[in-house]
């Protein structure tokens, strides 16, 4: 760093003692120095109120006190120029006083662009990314009372804190929202490119990857919308949106089988023996291995908290099985 700069600093305050020893080194080093720096001192203890750069002033403002700092030490050099004994010194004073007004708008455009990076991250809520592996279930709390119960092997995406006109959350599984109502913010779930808008409702969202979308309503009223197709559709009370590649198809849904999960029922309806694993797996994650061909005929039954090894057993005498469990495989063997 140039002592032109250091000495900006020392007269910002903003020294460390590493540079004001370069700089108690460099007036020390000889009297035409010395000299230098006091008028500088002096110069600026004169003029604090132009030099000083506001973060908050306009490029209007700006410009008048540089023209203004311009001018007068314009004034300056040619006043010093009349005089003989000490004309050399004056003027390397006046060329190094314009330097420090160069300097210091450069510095003082720096602390402003850090200074607004700063504001501007700060401005920026912090998003939080929860995933709930496979066997398990959670409940979060968004910072605007919503909760959302999050159904095995799911992702959400939420801010720390809601900031805007709206309230946007992106998820990834299965999940069943209770919406806190605002009607100046709507909520807002992002699955793809579905998006799921309410004011104050409660209902499930089913996004998997690999199947359809899924979005059933409880209470309240949702806008369903595709951001590709432009879509849009509202659901009732009592509907469900199935949202295909390209169309949303509206039907009526079975809350005991479809929503049932988060208050910790495991239900089956006509369920084959592929669906029956597939559930088994999310809900107690643990891998299960099938070694032979199983009846296809339809499964139907409600469990609420069995143990893995109960719900098998009790599936077993109807599916004609034997099974067993390998806990620090985390694996089912079905044969």
């Amino acid at each position: 760093m140039d002592i032109n700069s250091i000495i900006i600093k020392y007269l910002a305050n903003e020294c460390s003692s590493e540079e004001k020893l370069i700089l108690e080194e460099w007036v020390q080093s000889s009297s035409e120095n010395q000299q230098e720096f006091e008028l500088l001192k002096t110069y600026w203890e004169q003029d604090r109120d132009h030099l000083e750069i506001s973060k908050k002033s306009n490029w209007e403002k700006l410009q008048q006190n540089i023209h203004t700092q311009t001018s007068s030490t314009k004034t300056y050099q040619l006043s010093v120029q009349k005089s003989a004994g000490v004309g050399s010194l004056m003027v390397k004073i006046a060329a190094s006083f314009l330097l420090l007004i160069g300097v210091w708008f450069v510095y003082q455009r720096y602390n402003s662009k850090v200074l607004l990076q700063e504001e501007t991250v700060a401005s920026t809520p912090k998003i939080i990314e929860r995933e709930i592996p496979w066997g398990r279930k959670s409940t979060i709390k968004l910072s605007d009372g919503t909760l959302v119960k999050m159904n095995s092997g799911s992702t959400i995406k939420f801010p720390e804190k809601f900031s805007g006109n709206t309230r946007e959350i992106e998820l990834i599984g299965e999940a069943y929202l209770e919406v806190v109502k605002d009607p100046n913010r709507p909520f807002i779930v992002k699955t793809g490119s579905v998006q799921t808008r309410v004011l104050g409702t409660s209902f499930n969202v089913k996004a998997i990857p690999g199947q359809t979308i899924q979005i059933a309503l409880v209470e309240g009223s949702v806008q369903v919308s595709d951001v590709n197709t432009k879509q849009e559709m509202l659901l009732a009370p009592g509907e469900m949106i199935t949202a295909k590649t390209e169309i949303f198809e509206k039907s009526p849904f079975d809350y005991k089988e479809l929503i049932a999960w988060k208050d910790g029922l495991l239900v089956f309806k006509n369920a084959s023996p592929e669906v029956i694993f597939s559930k088994l797996e999310k809900w107690y994650g643990f891998k299960i291995i099938v070694q032979r061909k199983l009846s296809k005929k339809a499964y139907t039954s409600t469990f609420s908290n069995e143990s893995l090894e109960e719900v098998l057993n009790i599936i077993s005498e109807s599916k004609d099985f034997q099974f067993k469990i390998m806990k620090e495989e985390e694996k089912v063997i079905i044969w």
